[in-house]
């Protein structure tokens, strides 16, 4: 692909996995060389992330929790990415009135997959 025009849309799937025993509140965003944001890619419906399923009789996280979401963008959108040269993930733990442990093993996860549907001329 020679020029970004000759993308129409991207489809970004976005799977997240919280080991945590906290809800965690996410984003990724596209930043240039020098760590400026160009664009952010979770809509705020898809950002919060259950907590992981605790094991009553330890406390610990015994079943992560997985949210899996899917973020459109059209060329325009495209634009605002084509000079970024990282991805950040940013999560942030709401924390209870009540205490809890962290431990090692305890992870968050994030995997990213893009679809794109190209507009090609052959001639």
């Amino acid at each position: 692909m020679s020029e970004i025009k000759e993308i129409e849309t991207a489809k970004f799937r976005i799977s997240i996995t919280n080991g945590y025993p906290l809800d965690v509140n996410t984003q990724l965003y596209f930043v240039d060389s020098s760590y400026t944001v160009l664009d952010s890619l979770l809509t705020l419906p898809d950002q919060a992330i259950r907590a992981g399923i605790l094991n009553p009789n330890t406390c610990i996280v015994n079943q992560p929790t997985l949210k899996t979401s899917d973020e459109y963008f059209t060329n325009a959108r495209l634009h605002n990415i084509y000079n970024a040269k990282k991805i950040l993930v940013k999560g942030v733990i709401n924390s209870p009135n009540y205490s809890v442990r962290f431990y090692p093993e305890y992870i968050l996860d994030v995997r990213l997959a893009v679809q794109a549907q190209l507009k090609i001329n052959i001639q």
